[in-house]
């Protein structure tokens, strides 16, 4: 996929860019499913809001730690989202 003009201006503008369809209901269901595997995990990795609810998780694209993910390592790879970002 390529970014039209408008998309460029707009990412200009506004520093993002949504592509509301740009994944499948399944792909999403994977990926909303592996957030919530990941979200038990107790360690470094995933960074709490002092409520205890989940702030961040890192690595999760990387091939070793607790984290590590093969539905969000296949997402960063994926070239419908590399093509645009690139």
């Amino acid at each position: 996929m390529e970014l039209s003009a408008q998309q460029l201006e707009q990412f200009d503008r506004d520093g993002f860019l949504v592509f509301p369809d740009l994944f499948s209901r399944p792909e999403v269901a994977v990926l909303r499913r592996e957030v919530a595997r990941l979200s038990q995990i107790e360690g470094d990795e995933v960074v709490r809001e002092h409520t205890g609810g989940v702030r961040t998780i890192f690595r999760v694209h990387e091939n070793d730690g607790p984290t590590r993910s093969k539905p969000f390592r296949a997402l960063v790879r994926t070239p419908r989202l590399l093509r645009p970002v690139r």
